[in-house]
């Protein structure tokens, strides 16, 4: 037997459905809205058509405040510009940053090298990073051209905190083994860059890219990373296809690589490129490009600290000095007056970051034996360190980095199944990213 209450119920709900068939313009609009599939989701184009599409609509690049100039030509050359991001000071010096554009899900790269001021700009490129990544960005990459905390290593930095102290080294204590008491202090220097690696991976950076990271620190960098992948970049490939015709190098002209040690597989490097430049890959004359060290010698004088030998003939041919920073000038002048002592016909430089503080511009220009200095624009160089220095000559690395981009964005773009691996991408852009030449590898192998 149905209750009262119950009946009511039952005839309420008979009598609403009668309702709704004779109106069924009354029925909800959830109803009609659930009998239609959500709409689909946009796909991307860069997936879609397994290439970079220019002006993707999924790619932001940022920029810090050490060389927008830069991030602007990496842009360009991405068919985008730079995205908006507030970065400035507070009163007390302290780094502020605001993204003023919505970047969830999107691709995103913050261009920034570690040029002076040192810490203020990488503090620019971990404060980014994280407010990216607070933002829901699919990806951050780093671009940092140039890598800094890469330089103190070893008993060159023993040798230069030493001498910063006015400490001569004949009265500095040592052990039985000859070396400093407090050498374990100095041995931990690399631990900035794991320092660094750390914040950056912390703030959220999935990849780190530079390029021509410090001879001293390269081959142990990418250890420091423990989720972060390190893409480095070597400029030798593009870069020598520059020097020949900005210097003028011809096939027949005996020419000599020289570096200091610890560039020594860097000037390998450059001694193959040039050759295939000038010779071709075949080249019966490949072997008058030459290859030479200038070897440092450390003396117990604080005003002169090192001794420069250089180990190869360098008489009545052409010398190429490379390096990988230049900041004061004057290894890279002393280097170049041991060749014409040696009896260089002439004199020139590749730098792959021309930091040039103080007067490192007037230093270079001033020395005679050195006609012409290339570098890489990988750190701003001002108008008047550029006044200062006719000699300087830049080679511009935004179309190298904007290769770099294209591949890694189609591949990370690509299903997980299609994905192409980043390395051989590059290659076919001609961007070099550290794999070696067969040339190469056989010279190694000597």
């Amino acid at each position: 037997m149905l209750r009262p209450l119950a009946s009511g119920a039952v005839l309420g709900a008979a009598a609403a459905t009668a309702l709704l068939l004779a109106n069924p313009s009354r029925a909800p609009a959830a109803t009609a809205a659930s009998a239609s599939p959500p709409p689909k989701k946009k796909p991307h184009a860069c997936a879609t058509l397994g290439r970079f599409v220019d002006g993707c609509e999924t790619l932001r690049v940022f920029s810090g405040t050490a060389d927008p100039d830069l991030a602007a030509a990496v842009a360009r050359g991405l068919g985008a510009r730079l995205s908006p991001a507030s970065v400035g000071r507070f009163n007390d010096g302290e780094v502020s940053v605001k993204i003023d554009v919505p970047v969830r899900g999107a691709d995103v790269y913050v261009v920034q090298p570690t040029s002076p001021p040192v810490a203020d700009n990488l503090m620019e490129v971990v404060f980014m990073v994280s407010a990216l990544r607070e933002a829901s960005a699919k990806r951050v990459t780093a671009v940092i051209p140039y890598f800094g905390y890469l330089r103190s290593d070893g008993s060159g930095a023993k040798r230069a905190l030493r001498h910063a102290s006015s400490v001569p080294a004949s009265s500095a204590a040592t052990s039985a083994d000859g070396e400093d008491d407090n050498v374990e202090t100095h041995r931990t220097s690399y631990l900035a860059m794991a320092d660094v690696a750390r914040m950056l991976e912390v703030a959220g950076a999935s990849r780190v890219v530079s390029i021509d990271m410090h001879s001293s620190g390269q081959s142990v960098s990418e250890g420091f990373f423990n989720e972060a992948k390190v893409e480095h970049l070597k400029s030798a490939g593009m870069a020598a296809k520059a020097l020949v015709p900005v210097l003028g190098l011809r096939p027949g002209s005996e020419l000599v690589v020289v570096a200091h040690s610890r560039c020594f597989t860097k000037a390998k490097k450059f001694q193959f490129n040039l050759r295939d430049e000038l010779y071709g890959p075949a080249g019966e004359d490949a072997a008058q490009v030459g290859l030479a060290l200038v070897v440092r010698r450390p003396t117990d004088d604080p005003a002169h600290p090192n001794r420069l030998d250089l180990v190869g003939d360098v008489r009545g041919k052409d010398v190429l000095i490379v390096d990988d920073v230049v900041d004061s000038g004057r290894s890279l002048v002393a280097a170049a007056e041991k060749a014409r002592a040696d009896g260089a016909r002439r004199v020139f430089a590749f730098v792959s970051h021309p930091v040039l503080v103080g007067g490192a511009a007037q230093t270079i220009q001033s020395c005679v034996p050195l006609e012409r200095v290339v570098a890489l624009n990988t750190v701003p160089v001002s108008a008047e360190n550029r006044a200062a220095c006719p000699k300087l000559a830049l080679i511009d690395v935004a179309p190298m980095l904007s290769e770099l981009v294209k591949a890694a964005h189609v591949s990370a773009s690509a299903a997980p199944q299609a994905a192409q691996p980043l390395q051989p991408a590059l290659a076919a852009a001609g961007v070099g990213a550290g794999a070696a030449s067969p040339a190469e590898k056989a010279g190694d192998a000597q």
